[in-house]
């Protein structure tokens, strides 16, 4: 779930370096900080990664962009648990 980084190494760099992927790099830093919170600023950090995600998803031309969906599927995830 959001145990570790949603991205492999090569998938990161290749994002944040797209200029069309800022809302993906934004995601994962909510996913990294979500694991240092607890209760309702987790969730409020989970949302926003899931909101961005779901915003990159459907506004990108990436040929890549559906590498998202399993963090995505994380975030959904751990929302329906809390």
């Amino acid at each position: 779930m959001l145990g570790h980084s949603p991205f492999p190494s090569a998938d990161a760099e290749r994002l944040l370096l797209n200029p069309n992927a800022v809302s993906t790099a934004h995601a994962n830093c909510h996913i990294i900080i979500a694991h240092t919170k607890q209760g309702a600023a987790r969730k409020a950090h989970v949302l926003a990664a899931r909101d961005l995600l779901g915003e990159y998803l459907t506004t990108s031309t990436d040929p890549g962009r559906l590498s998202v969906m399993p963090a995505m599927l994380s975030c959904e995830a751990e929302l329906a648990r809390t």
